[in-house]
């Protein structure tokens, strides 16, 4: 091949391969860095608002249930108990195993929630809960002596009377239900702010790499 021609065949074929490099760069390699820069940023936004969410339920809305379930198992389930067997509606009996197991279950979530971490507002309703659980209990265990005896006199007596020792528990549990209920309202607006920041955030990259 004279030298001429060769020239020119040479000069064509690198032309030809910068064009295709140019080609790849802007069809297949621009559009995966975008693809890959999008995809990441993704992944690590929704991890971000998820963390977020997830210390909301963990912090809040778990303690919050924990503490509802403690309330309701001493204003609801003993004092009811003692109602039904006082009216002949349960037997010593039925109300003993109801009045055990629901006394059981309050102090094991009771517990729960005390392993939470506590802010020092929710440290001073513990102190405070606790002295009128001590109160409540003994009540309590008076009540299930007298279900053992199946003593109907002395189990009359609880009937109403434990309201005195059980709403006081059940004020300051509820009181601290509320703190936990605006800690979580006052956390949750801040959620739709945070996924608007991540949009914006998200199409100025887009933008950014198109360009």
């Amino acid at each position: 091949m004279p030298e001429y021609r060769q020239a020119i065949f040479e000069g064509d074929g690198l032309k030809m391969l910068k064009l295709a490099t140019k080609l790849y760069i802007g069809f297949f390699a621009i559009p995966a860095l975008i693809l890959v820069s999008i995809g990441t940023y993704s992944v690590f936004s929704f991890y971000r608002l998820d963390r977020k969410i997830g210390a909301i339920y963990d912090d809040r809305i778990v303690p919050m249930l924990l503490l509802k379930q403690v309330s309701d198992d001493y204003a609801v389930n003993i004092v009811d108990a003692v109602n039904r067997v006082n009216a002949n509606i349960w037997t010593a009996e039925k109300a003993l195993n109801v009045v055990e197991s629901s006394l059981a279950d309050a102090r094991t979530i009771w517990e729960q929630y005390k392993g939470t971490e506590l802010t020092d507002k929710e440290q001073l309703l513990v102190e405070e809960t606790e002295n009128h659980l001590a109160i409540a209990n003994r009540e309590i265990d008076a009540l299930i002596a007298a279900l053992k005896r199946k003593d109907k006199s002395r189990i009359a007596q609880f009937d109403g009377a434990l309201y005195t020792s059980v709403d006081p528990l059940r004020e300051t549990i509820q009181e601290n239900i509320d703190l936990q209920l605006s800690s979580s309202q006052r956390c949750a607006p801040r959620l739709p702010g945070i996924l608007f920041r991540e949009i914006v955030i998200f199409f100025g990259i887009l933008v950014g790499l198109a360009v």
